[in-house]
């Protein structure tokens, strides 16, 4: 069963994340409960890990799919995440929310 629920963005805090095979480091905009990710790209996948310490994201991270959006709960306190390509050189939206998005 799907559900579909509003997702509250925390406007004014998004950013594009041009990203490569090496992780990145991105600090949010606004400390929330949840982040949203769309990935603007339709062929290469992205991951992110979302904790408190410096370790960058690999693929055995939670999955930005191609060409869709995700949103991933974390400590509300956690600014600091880290973003890396699959392969290529994807874009990835990012946008400190609350609530819950379904599809």
């Amino acid at each position: 069963m799907t559900v579909k629920a509003p997702a509250f963005p925390a406007f004014g805090s998004g950013q594009v994340v041009a990203l490569t095979t090496t992780a990145s480091p991105v600090t949010l905009k606004a400390k929330t409960k949840q982040v949203m990710f769309t990935n603007l790209d339709a062929t290469n996948a992205a991951y992110v890990r979302m904790v408190g310490d410096a370790v960058a994201a690999t693929n055995a991270d939670a999955i930005i799919p191609a060409g869709k959006s995700v949103v991933y709960s974390k400590f509300e306190d956690t600014v600091a995440i880290s973003i890396v390509a699959a392969a290529g050189t994807p874009s990835v939206h990012v946008m400190p929310c609350e609530g819950f998005a379904g599809h």
